[in-house]
């Protein structure tokens, strides 16, 4: 919400939030969470000790360690250098698009044989770097 201007009525928040422990949670604004019957919001892994425990670890973590500032400035770098080589002559027909938030980021390449799916392009990544061949939607 913080990246789309939007308001939610309610999130929904998992996954990173306890650094792999199996923890879930709901935001929403208090008129919203009143409506809720005490109790009827519960389940098997429903405030699990550790799971939360990891959560606040991971809170800290974020806040003590500026890791969203990091982020910003590695995506900053980032982006910059991707549109570097979109800048140069050699590599631009190559680079259809590069697009993301954060260090969330989607490079789009040409196919050299216009195929929808090209093994030169996955096998193309670095070793050691996490890449997938996706279509556009």
């Amino acid at each position: 919400s913080e990246y789309s201007g939007v308001r939610p009525d309610i999130m929904v928040i998992a996954k990173g939030l306890a650094n792999g422990f199996p923890l879930s949670g709901i935001v929403s604004r208090k008129e919203l969470m009143d409506m809720q019957k005490p109790g009827s919001m519960g389940g098997t892994y429903a405030g699990n000790a550790i799971a939360c425990a990891a959560a606040v670890a991971c809170t800290k973590v974020m806040r003590d360690e500026n890791v969203l500032e990091n982020v910003n400035a590695r995506s900053a770098e980032l982006f910059e250098g991707l549109n570097a080589l979109r800048a140069n002559s050699k590599i631009a027909p190559y680079i259809l698009d590069v697009r993301g938030q954060g260090l969330m980021v989607g490079v789009e390449f040409a196919s050299p044989t216009n195929a929808s799916w090209d093994a030169s392009v996955q096998s193309s990544a670095p070793k050691g770097m996490a890449s997938r061949v996706a279509s556009k939607v």
